[in-house]
């Protein structure tokens, strides 16, 4: 809501590489080999007919689940969905690097396969990719299910085993990766999960990495160890092993962060019979989380994102910097619940008051982007003394500006705690701000407010429900609704105005400590 000076006057931490699994295509050296031949044609052969599914009805909606994703989006032009569409596609593609057909795509099921193999029950047992209840594959071909938050929301998920042909699947908050069987690489292991304030544990160990196929295939990466606030990061996941005759050990974890950093997962073992080539990297170790209590010391993250404590409006506040987020961790004093926050501590990319994040393509004309995705994954204290809003924060500005306060402020709100915390509104009623309308954006529901602070235009959007975690939520599907609440301002907010920052933080009034954001990623192309 309210901004302020910055000064970047933290040391960085080391950057931290988060789990990511190879190519989906697998390894292979010699082209020749009639084992490479065999595999393509059952590949075409895939690709061309579609892959049934074990379990139609789990995997069509796990598919499909998605707190950020709406299955009614507007289309938009063709640039902005390219990429998507491109990625979307199931077809026999061949890696340059592996020469292995992507027969069938993660997580993904075929209806023209179970029109063409009805009843498909039974073919399914031999043929199709695993699904969040059945996480395994086929006995003959298809991929391991690869867990995320929605279809693993507690404790931890191992990845799905792949079929003969096919990759593993992906851990989460552990999970061991699946494993491939014959030809195709294993499965990542999932980041392991991290400690809250206060927690007398270390964060959670990285998941071990699937084991790439008997013949060929790569194994997965070791997860991430988990962060800690207030103990020592997890320590990163061993990488899982190469393939029998071709195929690279997979790159270990590395260490959380935390009051020590976690010690990096061993990288895969080479089980090569007849190529030589490497055993996977271990992975680094984690980085001591910095502490920062100026009121507008900042320290960046990964290489590419800006965290503020932005402490502007009275009292003391303490942060600590994990390698993919903050947490409160001291706060003192109070504001008044009909004014402006205490501050905002948050992370970000883009531009605030002159202090832009490392390589930041922000500010960028909004008619140039194809795409603007953001995902979060915050955590709330349980004190329900705390008056807080848990906030997005999206800038934009009529001119390219670096400095000072922009002309729109666009906020999406997760939570808030405290009926006295509202959003800015021109109207009140006697249960506070009164919202304009109620809209769906990317799968959740919004209660929509638009008002003014003085010094800019506010556009609210407050779950209506709260949630925890964004996932790759599209970012300019909330700007394009700007435009219509903002067409009788007199300087209504277009596609010729300047996108400057997207940050994602806190507002607290009273309170706050554990406030955290566990991770946060935002992309403009």
């Amino acid at each position: 809501m309210g901004r302020s000076r910055a000064s970047d006057n933290t040391a960085e931490p080391p950057p931290r590489t988060r789990s990511t699994r190879r190519s989906g295509a697998v390894r292979l050296p010699y082209a020749w080999l009639g084992a490479g031949a065999l595999t393509l044609g059952a590949g075409a052969v895939l690709a061309g007919a579609g892959v049934a599914s074990a379990d139609t009805t789990t995997a069509d909606s796990s598919a499909r689940a998605s707190s950020s994703v709406s299955s009614q989006k507007p289309e938009r032009p063709a640039t902005r969905r390219a990429a998507t569409a491109a990625s979307n596609r199931v077809a026999a593609t061949v890696s340059p690097k592996s020469r292995v057909p992507a027969a069938v795509s993660r997580n993904t099921t075929s209806p023209t396969a179970s029109a063409i193999w009805a009843p498909g029950a039974i073919l399914s047992i031999f043929v199709s990719n695993g699904t969040a209840a059945h996480p395994n594959a086929g006995i003959l071909a298809g991929n391991g299910f690869s867990y995320d938050a929605t279809t693993c929301p507690t404790d931890s998920c191992n990845g799905g085993n792949a079929g003969i042909l096919g990759n593993g699947g992906d851990g989460y908050n552990g999970g061991n990766g699946g494993a491939a069987r014959w030809i195709g690489n294993g499965g990542a292991g999932g980041d392991g999960a991290p400690s809250p304030y206060g927690g007398a544990d270390a964060g959670g160990t990285g998941g071990t990495g699937g084991a790439g196929g008997l013949i060929f295939g790569d194994g997965g990466t070791g997860g991430v160890g988990g962060n800690g606030i207030t103990t020592a990061g997890g320590s990163g996941g061993v990488g899982g092993a190469g393939g029998l005759i071709f195929g690279e050990g997979g790159r270990g974890g590395a260490g959380g962060s935390g009051t020590a950093g976690g010690t990096g997962g061993a990288g895969g073992v080479s089980r090569l019979l007849f190529y030589i080539d490497s055993a996977g990297a271990p992975g680094a170790p984690g980085s001591t989380n910095a502490v920062i209590s100026d009121n507008f010391g900042t320290t960046t993250i990964e290489g590419k994102y800006v965290v503020m404590n932005n402490n502007y409006n009275g009292g003391t506040q303490t942060i600590t910097v994990t390698s993919t987020g903050f947490a409160i961790t001291g706060r003192t004093g109070s504001a008044s619940t009909t004014g402006a926050p205490l501050s905002y501590p948050a992370v970000y990319l883009g531009c605030h008051y002159t202090n832009c994040s490392p390589s930041s393509q922000l500010p960028v004309k909004i008619s140039t982007i194809t795409t603007a995705t953001s995902s979060v994954d915050m955590t709330y204290p349980n004190d329900p003394s705390f008056l807080y809003d848990a906030s997005y924060d999206i800038w934009m500005d009529p001119t390219p500006k670096t400095t000072g306060v922009n002309q729109q402020e666009l906020m999406i709100w997760l939570n808030k705690q405290g009926s006295a915390i509202q959003p800015i509104s021109y109207v009140y009623d006697a249960q506070g701000a009164v919202p304009i309308t109620t809209t769906t954006i990317d799968g959740v529901s919004w209660n929509v407010y638009r008002g003014s602070n003085g010094a800019n235009n506010v556009v609210s959007y407050v779950a209506v429900t709260p949630i925890n975690s964004l996932t790759n939520f599209d970012v300019l599907n909330f700007i394009e609704d700007v435009y219509t609440r903002t067409s009788d301002f007199a300087q209504p907010v277009t596609d010729q105005w300047y996108l400057t920052s997207i940050q994602a933080g806190f507002e607290p009034w009273l309170g706050g400590v554990g406030l955290t954001v566990n991770s946060f990623d935002a992309t403009v192309n």
